[in-house]
């Protein structure tokens, strides 16, 4: 088989992998469990965003390597918008003002601008 017929089948593969996932996705629990963590404090808010940001990472099918754009700008918008329900979910202003300070987003209207 030659090398772009080989590229389109796997390229082809990847796709279909792709969009399959979010449906895979979407069956799987998320629970994310932060009652050790002081949430008052920068260092307890910093470890629930990650936590969270682990969780959307999980979730959206992110994955190492090179992606097609289409294929990241999903993934890019599915973590965003799982993150800000996560944090929705939580329900704490300093998790959320945390946040914000991190990555300059908190609403889901600015996160998917």
């Amino acid at each position: 088989m030659n090398r772009p017929v080989l590229f389109a089948l796997v390229s082809g593969l990847a796709i279909a992998l792709a969009s399959a996932s979010p449906a895979l996705a979407q069956d799987q629990r998320r629970e994310i469990h932060y009652a050790d963590l002081d949430l008052s404090n920068v260092s307890g808010a910093d470890a629930l965003i990650n936590r969270i940001r682990q969780n959307a990472r999980v979730y959206c099918g992110e994955h190492p390597g090179p992606m097609m754009w289409s294929e990241y700008r999903y993934v890019e918008s599915c973590r965003r918008e799982t993150e800000l329900q996560d944090l929705d979910a939580v329900g704490d202003a300093n998790v959320r003002a945390r946040y914000e300070q991190r990555y300059g987003y908190g609403s889901a209207t600015a996160a998917l601008q």
